[in-house]
């Protein structure tokens, strides 16, 4: 038994970066096409880097690091007690707190040190999804 390619939209699903194949007999070889596959940057797409804010004598965030990558897309959710620093954090990421230590970082760049162009670019591209309460 010689082995044959078998058409690659129609017999093949992708989940999770493996190939399944249920319709393929033991003798049957898969062969895929050549893809390009697209760079993927090591500089993360947001980063939050030891934010802090302080309000008077109360700590709103302390020391808050988190790495959202570029690629894969993903969906990040911060969840937490009432009084645990979300809407400061979230406030800091889009620009309306300033962060007493820290930085927030978009692809490399602190965002406190934006320009005008920059920080209207930077509010185009990251937005608030808020909760129907």
């Amino acid at each position: 038994n010689s082995n044959r390619s078998i058409g690659w939209p129609a017999i093949c699903t992708t989940i999770n970066s493996r190939l399944v194949s249920t319709m393929l007999n033991a003798q049957t070889e898969l062969t895929a096409p050549s893809v390009a596959v697209p760079s993927i940057s090591a500089e993360p797409l947001l980063e939050i880097r030891d934010a802090t804010v302080i309000y008077g004598a109360q700590t709103a965030l302390h020391a808050f690091s988190l790495k959202i990558p570029q690629q894969p897309a993903t969906i990040t959710t911060i969840a937490g007690e009432s009084g645990s620093g979300k809407t400061t954090l979230a406030n800091g990421v889009l620009g309306f707190t300033v962060l007493t230590s820290g930085q927030i970082l978009y692809m490399g760049q602190d965002v406190a040190t934006f320009d005008r162009a920059q920080q209207h670019q930077y509010r185009r591209e990251v937005q608030a999804i808020f909760q129907d309460p």
